[in-house]
Formats: C-alpha cells, sequence, structure tokens
C-alpha cells in the first residue's frame, strides 16, 4: 500500500476483507450508560460531521431529548463563524459546553492545554460534576 488511504479502500468497507458490521447501542442507551456511570454526555466536535445546518439542528434536538448535557463549542480547529453558531446553539438547546484541544499529532491541531476559552454566555459543562 502506498498509503493509509489506500488501504481503507482496499479492505474497509462493505463487502472487503477487513470490514466488520457494528451494532450501535440507541442514543438513549449511550447516554443512559454515561449517566450511570456518572459522567455528562457531551457531542463532540459538531462541525466535523459535515452536516447541515438543518441536520446539526435535528441531531442536537434528538440529542437533548435523549438527554443530553453539553456539546463541544472549541475543539482546537474552531473558526470565529463556528464558535459563535455553536454558542448559540448551546444556548438554544441549553446545553452546557466543553473545550477540547482534539489532539492527535502536531499541525494543524492545537497542543495539548491550549484552547480557546468558551464564550461567557454558555455554562461549562465541569460546573455539573460532583466533587
Amino acid at each position: 500500500m502506498k498509503d493509509e488511504q489506500q488501504a481503507y479502500r482496499k479492505f474497509l468497507g462493505r463487502g472487503k476483507p477487513a470490514n466488520v458490521n457494528a451494532t450501535w447501542a440507541s442514543l438513549e442507551e449511550a447516554i443512559g450508560w454515561i449517566h450511570a456511570a456518572g459522567g455528562q454526555a457531551v457531542l463532540a466536535h459538531p462541525f466535523r460531521y459535515g452536516m447541515t445546518r438543518a441536520r446539526l439542528v435535528k441531531a442536537l434536538t434528538a440529542f437533548k431529548q435523549a438527554g443530553g448535557d453539553a456539546m463541544e463549542i472549541v475543539s482546537g480547529r474552531d473558526n470565529p463563524d463556528e464558535l459563535h453558531t455553536a454558542a448559540h446553539l448551546a444556548e438554544r438547546f441549553e446545553l452546557c459546553g466543553s473545550v477540547g484541544s482534539d489532539f492527535h499529532a502536531p499541525a494543524p491541531y492545537s497542543q495539548p492545554g491550549i484552547a480557546m476559552e468558551l464564550p461567557a454566555k454558555v455554562p461549562p459543562v465541569w460546573v455539573r460534576f460532583k466533587s
């Protein structure tokens, strides 16, 4: 294989030799497990899924109705428009916000511990953790 993408195309996907069908839990089940473990359910980097705004609103509606607690507002590569939109959506759906560098490797991600702050109107998810 000349690169990772070529390996993905050759081996992974329906009908290919390394494909494994996954069985996914329902949103309600997954959020229930997180809550039962004492955690807060956070929708990670909502702008990285390539959804239209209408689909994102639909996803956030389902997430909130299933008991979701927060959404990642800052994820390491945010532009000001995404940050503003995420803060607006968190407020609209009464979700707390989280911050992450989304660090996997150097560039283009932020270094661990270096991230923009949450907008003031979005309560941070960590205020919900019990001490």
